[in-house]
């Protein structure tokens, strides 16, 4: 069996499903997803995908940098899928949530998200809709992952996409 290589995002430990796992989230609006949506002709899903592989570059870019000046650079090459989940570096899930506010007890729900457990990924990704937010949650091996740099570029992704979006002043049409 040939796996990938170690990188900023994938660690290469064994067990990883049984160690400790840090949680962070983004929340959007989804209204703004929408302004970049329709400036840039897209959907919905292409905005989200192209802001979590764009935060996704820009910290490997960063943790790469850290790591060319030990002298060891990590570059990630797929040779064989021969266990999906056991040779991923990343899982990205998503689910549409509610629309209307929801109470459990007679107690408001102000956010919902959920998240996977159990796999051997260093980097989980899960995407969840409730009532006009989007929220994104981030689930990273503790100690392997720097979760707020990775917190950080996801962030930054999510800027530099909606100014350069907000920039545009036709909106492209598809030929």
């Amino acid at each position: 069996m040939i796996e990938d290589d170690k990188t900023p995002i994938r660690s290469g430990y064994e067990g990883t499903e049984s160690q400790p796992f840090t949680l962070s989230n983004i929340s959007l609006s989804l209204d703004q997803l929408k302004e970049i949506k329709s400036k840039l002709g897209v959907t919905i899903n292409d905005v989200i995908c192209g802001m979590i592989f764009y935060g996704i570059r820009l910290y490997m870019e960063e943790m790469n940098e850290k790591t060319k000046k030990s002298n060891s650079t990590a570059v990630a090459v797929a040779k064989i899928i021969y266990n999906t989940l056991g040779n991923s570096s990343v899982v990205i899930s998503n689910l549409v949530g509610p629309v209307e506010n929801m109470a459990l007890a007679n107690h408001p729900i102000n956010g919902l998200y959920f998240t996977m457990t159990g796999g051997p990924e260093n980097v989980d990704i899960t995407i969840m809709s409730y009532v006009k937010i989007l929220r994104i949650t981030m689930r990273t091996l503790k100690g392997f992952i720097d979760e707020q740099k990775f917190k950080f570029c996801m962030e930054k992704a999510i800027e530099v996409i909606f100014k350069a979006a907000m920039d545009i002043s036709e909106i492209p049409t598809k030929n």
